[in-house]
């Protein structure tokens, strides 16, 4: 801001003209008069700042407060005043304009220094990502609002995401139909997002996205299984080398020919993770909440989204090989809200064409999906292996 004063060369005509320029904005005749009252000796500052469209009329109220403080300064010194127009520079560039951090995206899988996907570098130290949920979440309800199926966890179930410093527990996960976000320009039948929020009301949405094409996975419970493994061994392995069990998931049911697969996946088993409330998807808009009538196990969900987890008794967590993108973006229904910290899954999941005609069907079969939205200069981070550690209780 040093720079302002370097620019100030106005006759007093100018000067006046601008001071009436700068009136105008504020519509409050007191407010107008308390701002005449504290120019002072800065007339060509302000006016230099209003010329080059620096100060809002927020940013000029604040230097009214500033300098009423201050006892209406009629010399200011240069560097105080620097100081403040610095303070004012700052408070401005903390206030994103709207519609620059818009969502979905349509997420790219070539990675590198220069372009809008970069790798995460040692994401475990520099930005830890912590999964806290338990092995089964209870009292859960199902409703059908017209828009979407939403699955309600209710607070008692500490559903857990920490990351960059802040905890947000899940509230509630929905669907859409087609994939809101796309992979590499390549749009899927459908995405799943589970919705997490903070005490300060702020967001963070983890996405999975779902293909009829494909392979099934069959989930082994091998991360049930080391949730039990670590309970019962926690206390007795004492060595490193005991601490670590990898386990891979990388089973699927032989399928064919993926141009086959469409065709096929309608009598194939679904997914594992959604049949366990696909009974109860209410078909038509609900006035209430539906109780489910088994808990929900999100076990299905991280295995089969992963390549691979190692148990450390040690820390009592298990690490996920569960790549994913994360991206600072918004909500993709009205009021379309930014400031939401988005993670999507990179590996598509699984599920047949009978759930996702069930699915559709229950909002009629419409697009419930937002089109892609511009980056506006946006960079998207790619979370590297084992880097995601499932807490276990």
């Amino acid at each position: 801001m040093a720079s302002l004063y370097g620019l100030i060369n106005l006759t007093d005509e100018v000067i006046n003209t601008h001071k009436s320029m700068l009136i105008d904005r504020v519509s409050s005749k007191d407010v107008q008069d308390d701002i005449l009252a504290v120019l002072g000796g800065i007339d060509n500052i302000l006016a230099s700042a209003l010329q080059q469209n620096l100060l809002t009329e927020d940013q000029l109220l604040k230097l009214k407060r500033i300098f009423t403080r201050k006892n209406k300064m009629d010399a200011p010194d240069l560097n105080e005043m620097d100081s403040m127009l610095d303070e004012i520079d700052a408070d401005s560039k903390k206030k994103k304009v709207f519609g620059m951090e818009q969502s979905p995206i349509n997420l790219v899988t070539d990675c590198g220094p220069h372009l809008t996907t970069q790798i995460m570098k040692n994401p475990a130290v520099t930005n830890p990502l912590k999964f806290t949920y338990p092995a089964l979440v209870e009292k859960c309800t199902i409703m059908n609002n017209g828009h979407t199926v939403q699955i309600n966890i209710p607070s008692s179930q500490k559903c857990l995401i920490s990351i960059k410093g802040k905890v947000y527990q899940l509230v509630q996960f929905h669907f859409h139909t087609p994939s809101e976000h796309k992979i590499d320009s390549k749009q899927y039948e459908m995405e799943m997002h589970l919705v997490h929020a903070n005490e300060n009301g702020e967001l963070c949405v983890l996405g999975f996205i779902f293909t009829v094409f494909g392979k099934r996975q069959r989930p082994k419970l091998a991360l049930t299984q080391s949730r039990a493994h670590l309970a019962l061994s926690k206390e007795s392995m004492v060595n490193s080398k005991a601490n670590a069990d990898e386990e891979t998931d990388n089973d699927t049911d032989d399928d064919g020919d993926y141009a086959d697969e469409y065709t096929a996946n309608r009598t194939k088993q679904g997914n594992d993770f959604l049949a366990q409330f696909w009974s109860q998807m209410p078909e038509k808009k609900t006035t209430e909440d539906i109780p489910l009538k088994k808990p929900l196990s999100f076990d299905y969900l991280f295995e089969c989204a992963s390549n691979k987890f190692t148990k450390n008794a040690k820390t009592n967590e298990i690490d996920i090989d569960m790549e994913m993108f994360e991206y600072d973006g918004g909500l993709t229904t009205p009021p379309y809200s930014e400031g939401v910290q988005w993670l999507v899954a990179r590996k598509v999941a699984y599920m047949n064409v009978d759930q996702l005609t069930k699915l559709s069907a229950c909002w009629g079969n419409v697009i419930n999906a937002r089109a892609c939205q511009e980056m506006m200069g946006r960079k998207v981070q790619l979370r590297s292996h084992s880097s995601i550690c499932l807490p276990v209780e």
